[in-house]
Parts: C-alpha cells; sequence; structure tokens
C-alpha cells in the first residue's frame, strides 16, 4: 500500500505556515492545452492534507479569479481528507486525525469556527478518509483501518451513531479510501487492497447495511486498478478511479463488474499525475484530480485517454487531497 497521501504530515503536530504566495498562483493557472475545456468550473473546494487548509476558488480560473481559505487555529482543521458541499451550500471537511468531521456554515471563510461537528466514540470513525453526502444530505465516511463506510442522517452532528454501518467479511472491503453515491442511492467505494493486493471497487446498494455483499465488484489484473484511492461519476453513470501505485486513472463504464478492463486509462509521464486522490467530474464531464505528489489540480478534457496533457494545471502546494465542487 502507498503511505504519503494517506499519513501525510501526521508526525507534524505543528500547524505550518500556509503558502498564501503558492495560493495567489491559482488565479493565473497554466493551460495546457487549446483543445481542452473552457474556464474550469467554480466554486471548487480542495482539502491540503499537509497544510490543514481549504481552499477554493470563487469566481473562475484566470484574470478574474479569486481564491479564498479556511485555516488557522479556530477552524479545527487539521490533515484534512475528504471535503463535501450540500445542496445549501454549507461544507463538510473530514479530519482524519483526529477523526472528526467539521461543519461550516455557506461562504465561510479565515480563521472560523465550524458550525458543528460530527465527533466521539458512537461515530465510529477511524481514520476516515473518503467523505460524500447523498441527493437528501445523507453523509458517508470510510474508515480505512476499520474496512468499513459509516453513513450518518443528514444533519447528523456531536458524538451521533450512524443510521447504518457497512462492514463484515461478506462485504469484501479492505482498506476504504474513496466513496461516492449516484442518484439512485448506489454506494461506490475505492477500497486500496483486496485478495490479490491490486485494490477493488465495491458497490452497494441503496440503504446497505451491515455484514451486507456488494451488489457489484471491480477486481483483477484487467482492471489497471493498483492501490485505488479516489472515485467519482459523471452523469452517465461512468466510474473514474485514481490510483496512488501506478499514478493513473482509470474510467469504467457504468455498471461495470468483474475482472473488466477501463474503458479509458489516463497514465505516462505527460498527464503529470503523480499519487492522484480525490476526483471531481463536472457537468461537461472534464476530470479534476487532487495530485497529492506533485502538488496542484489537474483538469483533464472529456474523454482524455492514454499519456494525455492536462487542459489545466492549477498549482497548489500542501498536499491536495480532497475535491469537490
Amino acid at each position: 500500500m502507498r503511505g504519503p497521501p494517506r499519513d501525510a504530515g501526521r508526525a507534524h503536530r505543528t500547524r505550518p505556515v500556509l503558502a498564501f504566495a503558492t495560493l495567489a498562483v491559482i488565479a493565473a493557472c497554466s493551460s495546457s492545452s487549446s483543445s481542452g475545456p473552457g474556464t474550469p468550473h467554480a466554486p471548487f473546494y480542495v482539502s491540503l492534507n499537509q497544510q490543514g487548509a481549504v481552499v477554493y476558488l470563487t469566481a473562475g480560473v484566470g484574470a478574474g479569479g479569486t481564491v479564498d481559505t479556511l485555516f488557522g487555529n479556530n477552524t479545527g482543521i487539521q490533515f484534512p481528507s475528504g471535503v463535501a458541499t450540500d445542496a445549501s451550500g454549507k461544507l463538510y471537511v473530514e479530519i482524519s486525525s483526529p477523526a472528526e468531521v467539521l461543519i461550516f456554515a455557506a461562504g465561510a471563510k479565515g480563521n472560523v469556527a465550524p458550525a458543528a461537528t460530527l465527533q466521539g466514540a458512537s461515530t465510529q470513525l477511524s481514520l476516515p478518509l473518503g467523505l460524500a453526502l447523498d441527493k437528501n444530505g445523507v453523509l458517508y465516511a470510510t474508515n480505512f483501518n476499520a474496512h468499513r463506510v459509516t453513513i450518518f442522517a443528514a444533519g447528523a452532528t456531536g458524538n451521533t451513531a450512524p443510521m447504518a454501518t457497512i462492514e463484515g467479511a461478506s462485504t469484501k472491503m479492505r482498506f476504504p479510501h474513496g466513496v461516492t453515491v449516484d442518484n439512485l442511492g448506489n454506494i461506490y467505494v475505492a477500497c486500496q487492497t483486496d485478495s490479490i493486493d491490486s485494490g477493488s471497487v465495491t458497490v452497494y446498494a441503496a440503504g446497505a447495511n451491515g455484514n451486507v455483499a456488494p451488489t457489484a465488484m471491480i477486481t483483477g489484473p484487467n482492471t489497471g486498478l493498483h492501490e485505488p484511492s479516489g472515485i467519482a461519476l459523471d452523469s452517465a453513470g461512468n466510474i473514474y478511479v485514481s490510483n496512488l501505485k501506478d499514478s493513473s486513472i482509470v474510467v469504467f463504464t457504468a455498471g461495470a463488474n468483474g475482472n473488466v478492463a477501463p474503458m479509458a486509462r489516463i497514465v505516462g509521464t505527460n498527464t503529470g499525475l503523480r499519487y492522484p486522490n480525490g476526483l471531481a467530474v463536472d457537468g461537461a464531464t472534464n476530470l479534476y484530480v487532487a495530485n497529492y505528489g506533485a502538488g496542484g489540480i489537474l483538469v483533464f478534457a472529456s474523454g482524455a485517454n492514454g499519456n494525455v496533457t492536462p487542459a489545466y494545471n492549477i498549482p497548489l502546494a500542501g498536499g491536495p487531497m480532497g475535491i469537490t465542487f
């Protein structure tokens, strides 16, 4: 298993100074391709695992772009992993250690305290690395060391028990990292290892709870999975997965199951990928990658495949790990 993106900075408990000069570069990000997408989607939010901050772009990329941050002791943000937003604009920030979810009011920025937290023994959170919200505001968190997904009712705060937990031998879940949910409530989990030590994507039915078998499982040598971390879906249900071990992105058709080859694989020196982590796909199916190892957000045009140059490379130091719109 690849170590840096899941334990980065854990030995350094002193809050570092955020590199605001680096953040300013976002507003003038480089465009690498004249045939790529137009101005990247805004706003989008990025967790910086090493810096203990969340950065978000509020008005496009380029001359009119602006950057805001959530950073400082009052925020409680340290070693953030997943990020998500709900329909009202509230921002959810997952903290890997201590295990908790911080909830900020819509538009929060600067050194402000969260409006609420989800933390405590009853939550069963244990090294959470992946976070997702469904269309009803239900919250899903992966628990890496505990091999489970905890599911919380919309609006849950405090030391609250999950309303459902997917856990046990029948789930075939091993070291779950990324998680996402489709419009029908089906749950997709990127697991870093399985019995053949390459990783898997396990899919669970809406409402799954307990020691339940997945309804589908993508795994095997043909899949190109190598320690998967991030996972995202597009509007057609195609499945995008980032791989830590070989710094690649693989894309599977909707409904993929078993030892199937991906329909696309983004890999190679031109891609700039290095330990890719969180993923997001916009309405035009452009792919956004939190490029943990190299520091930055890479944007690939719809249909990207092979050793392709990203349409945009947005420099962002500090271990970008989670990304959401």
